[in-house]
């Protein structure tokens, strides 16, 4: 073999290597068959009293991962979003495909003025608490505010109790919360809540397809080179 075709297969060689090394490492190693989890196309909705939440995975496949989801409960002071808010039920589960339904158990007495309630929908664990600094922020999907329907008051040494009528607002995710609490945006939907893809992160051109190509193509001409020059 002559020292210019060993240099061209040489060259074509070295060149699919690095083309192979060039490419990115989930291209790699990228499993087809399930969608990575930081890719979960995950939708909500909610019940219309916020008791029962709907989990649903909108990707073609299955997750690679199990995606932990929860639901929660929380007695506050008044209506809207405020500070602080205390944990009554949660109930959690994981998803990779299809649906799943959660429930917690809705308080019905509560005493003043602690007797307005928010039920929270999330990936992740359930928080035992929610101050100005202990949010579900971007991990909230959905959430609805109520009131309990008994609500007692305290007056010295005797209690009075007064009825309220049961009231829930639903929110989904197209506008954020009083005071940007929650950190992450809701829509108004009752029944369905937009999914949050994550952005993929990389290089915006693969170079790699194309020097394994230039590569290829060193090699088809030193073959070719090799026909040529063979004795007749």
């Amino acid at each position: 073999m002559s020292l210019r075709l060993r240099c061209l297969l040489t060259s074509g060689v070295v060149a699919i290597l690095l083309g192979v090394s060039a490419l990115p490492a989930d291209a790699q190693t990228a499993d087809p068959s399930c969608a990575p989890a930081d890719q979960a196309q995950l939708t909500v909705a909610l019940s219309a009293d916020g008791h029962e939440a709907t989990f649903t995975v909108g990707n073609a496949m299955p997750l690679c991962e199990p995606m932990q989801i929860g639901l929660a409960v929380y007695l506050k002071d008044a209506d809207g979003f405020v500070v602080p808010q205390a944990l009554v039920d949660s109930a959690t589960d994981t998803i990779t495909t299809g649906s799943k339904v959660l429930s917690v158990t809705l308080p019905t007495q509560g005493t003043a003025p602690r007797c307005f309630t928010q039920v929270d929908a999330f990936t992740g664990a359930p928080l035992h608490e929610i101050t100005d600094t202990q949010q579900y922020g971007p991990r909230l999907l959905a959430y609805q505010w109520g009131e309990v329907s008994t609500c007692g008051e305290v007056e010295a040494e005797s209690t009075t109790t007064s009825t309220s009528t049961t009231a829930t607002t639903i929110h989904t995710n197209d506008t954020k919360p009083p005071g940007s609490v929650e950190g992450t945006q809701i829509s108004r939907t009752p029944a369905t809540v937009q999914s949050q893809p994550l952005a993929r992160t990389g290089p915006s051109t693969n170079i790699g397809p194309l020097i394994i190509g230039a590569g290829l193509l060193l090699m088809l001409g030193g073959l070719l080179l090799a026909w040529s020059s063979r004795p007749a």
